[in-house]
């Protein structure tokens, strides 16, 4: 490496002595042309740092950041040229996440240490170095939590991250939580920001698990303690918390809102369970989304069942639905094809429609149950299902007296309601004598003779 240099002797040793300390970190080019990089220390005793990205708003946790560059060119007789000025290497610093003041007062520093030392006709890379990362380390430790940044740099930040997670990962070994065995760490995967660690294929088999079973908010870390999980399976959350998305009129913009709210990005999931069931989680997601939002209905063409939005209330066309999918356009009340504004809606069979209501009350899992019976206030309108629910529990509850409080005529079968009197009863429909008590039929002519007989139970 060093003989395609044109050093003098004092800076060959320095660059034997620089790529002994720096091993991973020195690149020597031609030209006399190098770089030495800048590690921050974001070392293990440290908490993470946090990060925050306003546009779209995500939040993420940070173990390592991205080293900056100290860039030198070494002049012809450098270190002991005539004059400091001749001796002087050219420096630049560049970093892909400081400000352009951090990146000047690097600069600065590693300039000041570089005249210094070439002033003393001593090397000066060394010196240079150690200041550059002593104003890099001040920097590091100024920085706010959380750090707002912008989202290119956010994205380059979680991209290094993860990386330098991966390989440490790649050089430890691990216990996994899900099947509680110790393996080398090139078998794992560290879910990005919790930096929790599963066997792949536990992760992967989990992640399957949840998607074929229509559980795609709950594809998130595992582990039992991750404060990233509580987005999706508890009312805590970060603080603050998100707001949740707003789904707008287009499927690719609905799409990229309800990811950028989820704790994993979909890139990890589609390394994880392949692009086929990620492209399924994706819409399971969008569908759920859709599902709570109040505005949507569902188209009720048999091959599409795509979501649709209609008007907002009191609009001219409010009953009017596109669907987003198919592009059908239907009344979002009785969900038949648009029939204009002025004419009424019909139903086909609104006892479907209550069978169907009451199946969803049915479901034991609360949080199933309420989603099933919101799908249906979205399909075909809370009011027409509450109205038929409403008349449905009046009518059993009348059932339910009429059987408790009431006797049937045994030939006629029309409920009688005793107020007062004794157990003879005359039905007013067909004149039938009964026994209000049992019900049984009496003769006509001697009534009370069932009363009257051994071992009666009925009392008049």
């Amino acid at each position: 490496m060093l003989a395609t240099l044109d050093l003098a002797p004092a800076a060959e040793e320095e660059m034997l002595a620089l790529e002994s300390i720096f091993p991973d970190t020195l690149h020597l080019y031609s030209n006399n042309d190098g770089s030495l990089l800048l590690s921050p220390d974001l070392g293990p005793q440290q908490p993470p740092l946090v990060i925050q990205c306003e546009d779209p708003l995500s939040i993420a946790k940070l173990t390592s950041l991205p080293p900056a560059s100290l860039f030198f060119r070494l002049p012809p007789g450098y270190p002991s040229a005539p004059t400091i000025d001749e001796a002087m290497p050219e420096l630049k610093v560049e970093c892909a996440w400081a400000t352009a003041d951090q990146v000047n007062m690097m600069l600065a520093a590693a300039t000041m240490a570089a005249f210094q030392a070439v002033t003393d006709r001593s090397v000066a890379l060394f010196e240079a170095h150690a200041a550059a990362t002593a104003v890099l380390d001040d920097v590091v430790g100024s920085l706010p939590s959380p750090w707002p940044v912008p989202a290119p740099v956010f994205d380059v930040l979680i991209r290094h991250n993860r990386e330098q997670t991966r390989a440490t990962l790649q050089r430890s070994i691990y216990s996994c939580m899900i099947c509680l065995e110790t393996k080398p760490g090139k078998d794992a995967v560290a879910v990005p920001g919790c930096a929790h660690v599963f066997c792949r294929q536990c992760l992967h088999d989990f992640f399957v698990v949840l998607i074929d079973e229509n559980m795609p908010k709950s594809v998130v870390c595992p582990h039992p303690d991750c404060v990233r999980t509580s987005r999706t399976s508890s009312k805590a959350d970060h603080d603050p918390p998100p707001p949740p998305p707003q789904v707008g009129v287009e499927g690719d913009s609905d799409m990229q809102s309800v990811l950028a709210h989820h704790p994993l990005p979909p890139d990890f999931v589609d390394k994880v369970v392949g692009p086929d069931r990620t492209e399924k989680w994706k819409q399971q997601l969008l569908r759920r989304q859709y599902l709570s939002d109040p505005a949507i209905v569902w188209c009720p063409q048999p091959k599409c069942d795509g979501p649709a939005r209609g008007h907002p209330r009191g609009h001219r066309y409010q009953k009017l639905a596109t669907c987003l999918v198919c592009d059908f356009s239907f009344c979002a009340v009785c969900l038949r094809a648009w029939h204009g504004s002025a004419a009424p809606c019909s139903f086909r069979d609104v006892n479907t429609l209550l069978k169907l209501m009451l199946a969803a009350r049915q479901i034991e899992d609360p949080e199933e149950r309420d989603l099933a019976i919101q799908a249906l206030y979205l399909k075909y309108t809370r009011a027409l299902l509450d109205r038929l629910v409403r008349d449905h529990d009046a009518e059993m509850a009348s059932k339910e007296w009429v059987a408790k409080f009431t006797q049937k005529c045994p030939r006629c079968l029309v409920a009688v309601d005793r107020y007062s009197g004794c157990s003879h009863m005359q039905c007013s429909r067909c004149d039938a004598h009964f026994c209000y008590v049992c019900g049984v039929e009496l003769d006509a002519g001697d009534p009370y003779l069932h009363f009257r007989v051994a071992g009666a139970t009925c009392r008049v």
